[in-house]
């Protein structure tokens, strides 16, 4: 007997609970079995996983916490890194004095930008290329150790701040941090630096001085006529076109102005953060054959007193910038 349409109709509507047989399966793989609870829990830790705790004995074990330990346990700052490379007994009093953490440092604020500059690398490569007769020249003026030069690539600016900060400028000599002072005299520096330490003074040209000064160079070393500003590269450009086989004393003028000005910009006197030719020493460019008869060890050790004088002044007014000068290579050696 078939159905009434109405019967079917009511089925429909109301259906009969179907029983489905599931087979047994792991909570929570998407098994019809699994209960709405266990599913929840489940969504939960697999959304927020909880991360065991290691023990005391797991962490003493682990590679990583030993790195970390070493790492931790002995914090020395950058400025210890320069020491480590042997740079004599001045550097293991600033080895000592780092780690041992000077009082005097103390006072020092650590967030001070430290600005230098110094290029024994391009003085190398620029005068090592010179052709015998330039050398001579470079011999004549007084100025023979710049022909030796060690190819340092970078100035530690820590360390030659820790070294320009203890110079005493009454005294031109270096105090180190046990109180021991070293002489800053012209026999060391023609020791280290192989400059002429006898003859006349330096003189010394005013902060201001006359606008016909650069211009008079410029023709000295054959730059292009108007030429009223020197550059460090018009330098580099003078003695790279060293002498002719026969040369003149107007070449010999240009090899002795352009490497006394391109030693004291890169190495012997800088007072700027970058290769600015010092204005004190332009002048003497103007009469190149009287440099043969000048004290250089004088006028680089008076270069470090002055610099070292500003510094002080610049850390007791509590500048944030700090810029070095003087021939930093030679206290570092």
């Amino acid at each position: 007997m078939q159905p009434s349409a109405s019967a079917l109709r009511r089925s429909l509507r109301n259906p009969p609970d179907v029983h489905i047989a599931a087979t047994p399966q792991e909570p929570g793989e998407g098994c019809v079995g699994a209960s709405t609870e266990h599913r929840s829990s489940q969504s939960s830790r697999s959304s927020h996983p909880v991360r065991k705790r290691p023990l005391e004995s797991e962490r003493e074990a682990s590679p990583r916490s030993k790195r970390t330990r070493l790492r931790t346990a002995d914090p020395a700052p950058s400025a210890r890194n320069a020491a480590k490379r042997g740079r004599g007994k001045i550097s293991e009093e600033y080895q000592q004095e780092t780690e041992e953490g000077d009082a005097e440092e103390a006072r020092w604020p650590c967030n001070l930008r430290i600005l230098c500059y110094g290029s024994p690398k391009l003085v190398h490569d620029t005068l090592s290329s010179l052709s015998p007769g330039a050398a001579e020249v470079v011999k004549e003026i007084g100025l023979e150790g710049m022909l030796k030069v060690p190819r340092i690539l970078l100035m530690d600016r820590q360390f030659s701040f820790w070294l320009l900060s203890r110079v005493k400028a009454d005294l031109s000599s270096l105090e180190l941090g046990n109180g021991r002072l070293i002489s800053l005299d012209e026999k060391s520096v023609d020791l280290v630096l192989g400059v002429r330490s006898h003859g006349a003074e330096v003189p010394r040209e005013p902060k201001q001085f006359s606008t016909y000064v650069e211009p008079a160079v410029a023709k000295i070393l054959r730059l292009p006529e108007g030429t009223r500003h020197i550059t460090a590269g018009d330098l580099s450009d003078a003695i790279k076109r060293d002498l002719p086989e026969n040369p003149t004393e107007e070449d010999k003028d240009m090899i002795r102005a352009a490497v006394l000005l391109f030693c004291c910009t890169h190495l012997l006197g800088p007072r700027d953060r970058a290769a600015v030719i010092p204005k004190d020493i332009l002048g003497l460019a103007m009469y190149p054959r009287t440099l043969k008869y000048y004290n250089w060890a004088k006028y680089i050790v008076e270069t470090i007193r002055d610099c070292a004088t500003k510094l002080q002044e610049d850390i007791a007014s509590e500048h944030k910038t700090i810029l070095l000068g003087g021939c930093l290579l030679y206290l570092q050696v």
